[in-house]
């Protein structure tokens, strides 16, 4: 008898278990998938514009949902009509895959100084934000006085792998995470603590403020290279999160019926081995 006890506790610890480590990711404000061009099928999407010609193609590593953006001196960029061309405000968090073998020089300067990835950057000393390629490092940034504040992976991300990046933000205590293939690359703590309304609008593949730019020496903020499956949250992701978004194909967690099925079956088994 106690044995089949001990069948049916196990199954119901390993459901609570499974309850405790179940996602609480919500939906992403923004999800750009690129099977219908540069559409945003989040649940508060922006219009983007195409800037230079983006192309998409089936690039992506196996088992990863849509194609990938194919950047190459252009940009997607929210279109700037209506009052909301960026979703982020307090807390958030990017993610998205990328693939490159380019750099942009040799330098630790701020985020937008390299060549943009996912970006919100306006000039001035302003309440806004983006991620970037620096070196061949992933460099996240929170603006804002008195100071910008950037930090850098310690992944090196241009050696033409596919790489999954998750910046993460929290704006009650200005920390700043940066997650490369599910692990900690780097932290921070941003000096601005502000809602993001200074940011401009939303650009993939681009610096924000050169995006529409044309002139040659535009092209040290642009990026060149693929982006897949960029997703921006309204809410600060941990390693738990960033370690399930860089699995390429999901496996669901356990349910408390499916464990407590496990534990029945247990428990028949050990009685039809008493019966025979």
């Amino acid at each position: 008898m106690y044995k089949y006890i001990n069948v049916l506790i196990a199954g119901w610890l390993l459901s609570i278990a499974s309850m405790a480590n179940a996602s609480l990711i919500t939906a992403p404000v923004d999800h750009f998938l690129f099977e219908a061009g540069a559409t945003d099928t989040g649940t508060n999407p922006l219009t983007m514009q195409n800037i230079g010609g983006v192309t998409f193609a089936d690039l992506t590593p196996n088992g990863l949902d849509g194609l990938a953006a194919v950047f190459n001196g252009n940009a997607l960029r929210a279109q700037a009509a209506g009052s909301r061309p960026n979703n982020v405000s307090g807390d958030f968090s990017v993610s998205f895959w990328m693939q490159t073998s380019t750099t942009s020089g040799s330098h630790d300067g701020p985020w937008y100084a390299g060549k943009g990835l996912v970006d919100s950057e306006r000039g001035g000393v302003t309440s806004d934000w983006g991620i970037s390629l620096i070196n061949n490092k992933i460099a996240f940034g929170i603006g804002g006085r008195p100071r910008d504040t950037t930090i850098f992976s310690s992944t090196i991300v241009n050696d033409n792998l596919w790489h999954n990046i998750v910046a993460a933000w929290d704006i009650s205590t200005g920390s700043m995470n940066l997650f490369v293939d599910g692990l900690q690359s780097a932290t921070g703590v941003s000096r601005s603590r502000n809602q993001r309304w200074g940011s401009n609008n939303l650009t993939l593949g681009s610096i924000s403020t050169f995006a529409t730019q044309t002139a040659s020496w535009s092209n040290n903020y642009k990026y060149d290279g693929l982006l897949a499956d960029v997703r921006i949250y309204g809410q600060t992701l941990d390693i738990n999160d960033a370690q399930k978004l860089s699995t390429l194909v999901s496996v669901p967690e356990p349910s408390t019926l499916a464990i407590f099925a496990l534990g029945m079956i247990g428990l028949a088994s050990c009685r039809f081995k008493k019966q025979f």
